[in-house]
């Protein structure tokens, strides 16, 4: 089995990261491994995309977004992608939160 090391790691789980952040700021929407390889430049296979994805997860960098669910539904909110709103439009409207 072939040792990768953990900069080589780091760095994967960055270009992803900041991929998924990108997209999803210039779309809206949540983005697939093909789409993050065709159009980010990230030189690994979709399932290998995949697993990185998993990882960040794991490691709590998009777990925060449950943590968001939980929260009062009349909470104002400042996402970042639009103008003020509350926890209970973000949880009708926003991809990351409809689950």
């Amino acid at each position: 089995m072939r040792q990768i090391s953990i900069e080589v790691l780091k760095e994967r789980k960055t270009k992803i990261l900041s991929a998924v952040i990108y997209h999803y700021i210039k779309t809206g929407k949540p983005v697939g491994s093909s789409t993050l390889i065709d159009e980010y430049s990230v030189s690994l296979s979709p399932a290998a995309v995949r697993n990185v994805m998993v990882e960040l997860e794991e490691e709590e960098l998009l777990i925060s977004l449950e943590k968001i669910k939980k929260l009062d539904p009349s909470t104002i909110v400042y996402p970042g992608h639009e103008s003020m709103t509350t926890i209970a439009n973000e949880l009708k409207h926003n991809p990351f939160l409809i689950r």
